[in-house]
């Protein structure tokens, strides 16, 4: 390639219709068994709760390094699986999320290392009830509120950013698959 020539690099949009295309009934079928075991999975396992403690707490009986993988396991999401790879292999390559990504795996544990036993002890249920234990009911009011907004705008982007995959893959519209996202959460 001659200096100054940019490489032909292909639109998101491009990507994403070849995606669509190549979309078979076999994708669909990973798709509705994946769906399907993970409903019959949580079905199963939902009944062994036996109280509210039980469900927070997993009966004191998690060990930390389980609790911690659960935890990052839950934090995954369209994002994850859609964005990252879209800054990593994008036009020059920006690999700042891979920094962010693992040092959040590397918190998760050491975090799971140093209050999961105490949670397990003290029976608290939250961060932010342990905040309240260690700084006063004022501060667990104001750090649940502000988690919980957090948790809006974050799950809004996340259920964005799936529909906008749904849409490349069935070809409707962005409000259509946010609707179908939440009828199947539901």
């Amino acid at each position: 390639m001659a200096q100054g020539q940019d490489a032909q690099v292909p639109s998101v949009g491009d990507a994403l219709s070849e995606i669509a295309r190549d979309f078979t009934a076999w994708d669909w079928a990973v798709i509705v068994i994946y769906l399907a075991f993970t409903t019959v999975l949580g079905g199963l396992l939902a009944g062994r709760q036996a109280s509210m403690k039980d469900f927070f707490l997993g009966g004191r009986k998690l060990p930390w390094p389980a609790v911690c993988g659960s935890i990052i396991a839950t934090e995954l999401s369209a994002a994850t699986f859609l964005i990252a790879p879209a800054l990593v292999f994008s036009q020059g390559g920006d690999m700042t999320y891979i920094q962010l990504a693992l040092g959040t795996i590397l918190a998760r544990f050491v975090i799971g290392y140093l209050f999961i036993p105490v949670y397990y002890q003290r029976e608290i249920y939250s961060p932010y009830e342990y905040m309240g234990d260690q700084l006063g009911p004022r501060v667990q009011k104001i750090t649940t509120g502000l988690f919980m907004i957090g948790g809006i705008l974050a799950q809004g982007a996340r259920v964005y950013i799936a529909a906008k995959a749904l849409q490349v893959i069935t070809g409707t519209d962005t409000a259509t698959s946010i609707v179908i996202i939440g009828v199947v959460s539901i």
